[in-house]
């Protein structure tokens, strides 16, 4: 599902100024634990993807898939899936160019959906008997990246 995504911030700019954020709406979850699970530590494995479209004028709905797989003993314990769709309203009648659409979809799908994900996974988590799980810090940098990055920047000091 998630695939690697890098994100043109300018592009996003380019719709952002002219939305506003009408709706964030669950409109799917499953979640299933395995009963005979044994097992102190749990390995997450999370994967998003988001997708835009315009089903009409003056509207951009972006869908926010997440799923979740925990293990732990290297048996599976627990899968989620989630679907937020969140609906964004145009400010003006001017086209939105279709690259710039998948770019905002990655950028405010996941910005806006993060906080409801990591809330309803920490909740379920902890209600099937696991610890509560935590999203990670929401980052657009690719991780190798980020360290590369982090490492310069240690380095300059």
């Amino acid at each position: 599902m998630q695939r690697e995504f890098n994100v043109d911030m300018s592009a996003v700019a380019r719709i952002a100024s002219r939305v506003d954020l009408k709706d964030v709406c669950l409109t799917e979850v499953t979640a299933t634990r395995q009963r005979s699970v044994v097992g102190e530590v749990l390995h997450p494995d999370l994967q998003h993807d988001y997708s835009a479209r315009c089903p009409a004028k003056g509207c951009i709905e972006v869908d926010c898939k997440y799923q979740l797989s925990v293990t732990t003993g290297g048996k599976p314990a627990a899968s989620f899936a989630i679907v937020y769709v969140l609906t964004y309203k145009l400010r003006s009648d001017e086209p939105v160019e279709p690259t710039d659409l998948q770019h905002f979809a990655w950028a405010n799908g996941a910005f806006h959906s993060w906080p409801f994900v990591r809330e309803l996974l920490h909740s379920m988590t902890g209600r099937m008997g696991f610890p509560p799980y935590t999203l990670p810090v929401l980052t657009f940098v690719p991780p190798k990246q980020a360290a590369v990055a982090a490492k310069a920047a240690t380095s300059a000091k």
